[in-house]
């Protein structure tokens, strides 16, 4: 077939390039599909993409698709807020870099080499710093090397105003007072202070202040220990052995091996007199606080331990031969006496009347294990008053009750205690105002008439009890 040139908005064409857009046309393509140059043909083939590694390619219905896959790849660059910043205005040269916000983390372990720059951290712990450091200088002061330590007080200055040597062993020490100052010789010659001289070349002669002048003192003897203050304090001195040693004016005998005189902190002890204290080991003599013990003649105390001799207050014991000195010795703790006088002779006198029995001028006197008969003695009754109030009676502190006013209703309650056949109980109640309530308990029981329920306003009711060894019989009186 012949064609013959062709012109299509305003271009015009070859007959080569008509019969290949002809061909275009004719061609079925498939999604994806490529016209593609074939150098061995001289012409163009139809071929897809084919995906290399860690790539997949998607054709579609007039598109293609290429991604990446896999972690070998860089898929994009993203930064750290406040750590890391990424400009990606070239997405395949993207620029990292520290962000201006970034303040530094604890998890940084290891740190490289600071060159320059100002430390406005905190404080470097003293762990973290080497502990040699040698040939540096601090503040104009050069630190060489040196295995030894230097230490100087919180708080506190060490100033050196010239060239310093201080030499010594182990344990050596300089102390200085308040305010001292130590003066020295540059030479073994002797030592000037002001106007005063101090001879060199002995070894027994110590300084001190002579009323603001340097003055020597002589030493004597071997070992002499010197105390130039009016009142020294010696720690634990070891005192010679003297005989007859005085101490503001008390002598000290010193014993034959050692003793040991002891006084308790905070005590004193006075001898007035001439005194000789003498006893076994481990007696004692004890005197209580703010007590006096005299003796004005020989005295001599015996007895076995735990034995004890007590005076009422004020007391005196006084006795003669044959009195009471005549405590026999018994298997019983009775005091082998007849009579015990009491006051002027004969004028009254104890004994004994029979077992249990205590007889006074020789009569035989009432106690509460015997039985005696009494005659033209008075029985003082054991009474209990109030003006109002319920009433339990206690047999052990009274048998008569009395209510001056009863102002509420009244019960009388079973009486406490342990009665005895016979014994007597006897309430004298008066009322106030108005009509008061009577209450008996069931151990009160109405001999005769049936008790009253009342305390009328104004008057007096006598109740009277008698124990006849199961309950009390009572009589009740009229009101008056």
């Amino acid at each position: 077939m012949s064609l013959i040139p062709v012109t299509e908005f305003g271009a015009q064409f070859t007959q080569s390039e008509v019969i290949f857009l002809a061909n275009l046309a004719d061609h079925v393509y498939t999604d994806g599909q490529l016209i593609i140059g074939n150098s061995s043909t001289g012409g163009v083939s139809f071929n897809t993409l084919t995906a290399g590694a860690n790539i997949t390619i998607t054709n579609g219905n007039g598109t293609i698709e290429i991604a990446a896959t896999g972690s070998t790849g860089v898929n994009s660059v993203t930064g750290t807020s406040n750590r890391i910043t990424v400009n990606n205005t070239d997405p395949a040269n993207p620029v990292v870099d520290i962000a201006a916000t970034y303040v530094g983390q604890t998890s940084i372990t290891t740190l490289g080499t600071i060159a320059t720059g100002t430390w406005n951290a905190t404080a470097i712990a003293d762990g973290k710093i080497a502990s040699a450091l040698t040939g540096k200088t601090y503040n104009g002061l050069t630190v060489t090397t040196t295995t030894g330590t230097l230490t100087i007080t919180n708080g506190k200055t060490l100033s050196a105003s010239n060239t310093l040597t201080f030499t010594g062993t182990d344990g050596s020490s300089v102390a200085f007072g308040a305010g001292g100052t130590v003066l020295y010789s540059t030479s073994a010659a002797n030592l000037t202070v002001g106007s005063s001289t101090i001879t060199s070349g002995t070894n027994t002669r110590i300084l001190y202040n002579n009323s603001g002048v340097l003055g020597e003192y002589t030493l004597s003897g071997s070992g002499t220990v010197v105390a130039m203050a009016t009142s020294p304090v010696f720690t634990t001195p070891t005192l010679g052995v003297a005989s007859a040693t005085s101490i503001n004016k008390v002598t000290i005998t010193a014993p034959a091996t050692g003793s040991t005189l002891t006084i308790a902190d905070g005590k004193t002890l006075t001898a007035s007199v001439t005194m000789t204290l003498q006893g076994g080991d481990a007696s004692v003599l004890s005197i209580a606080a703010s007590k006096t013990f005299t003796v004005s003649n020989t005295l001599t105390f015996t007895g076995t331990d735990s034995s004890s001799v007590a005076f009422g207050a004020g007391g005196t014991v006084a006795y003669t031969a044959n009195n009471l000195g005549v405590f026999a010795a018994s298997t019983s703790a009775a005091i082998g006496v007849g009579t015990i006088e009491l006051g002027a002779a004969s004028d009254t006198t104890l004994s004994r009347a029979a077992a249990g029995d205590l007889a006074v001028e020789g009569v035989s006197v009432l106690t509460t294990s015997n039985s005696k008969t009494v005659t033209n003695k008075r029985n003082q009754p054991r009474t209990s008053t109030s003006a109002s109030g319920d009433i339990t009676p206690d047999l052990a502190t009274a048998n008569v009750y009395q209510r001056t006013a009863q102002a509420a209703a009244i019960t009388i309650n079973a009486p406490t205690g342990t009665p005895v056949l016979g014994e007597t109980l006897a309430f004298m109640l008066a009322g106030n105002g108005s009509d008061q309530t009577l209450t008996m308990n069931a151990a009160f029981i109405p001999y005769g008439a049936a008790f009253a329920t009342k305390i009328s306003a104004g008057k007096k009711l006598y109740i009277t009890a008698h124990y006849n060894g199961t309950n009390w019989i009572t009589l009740m009186a009229n009101e008056v």
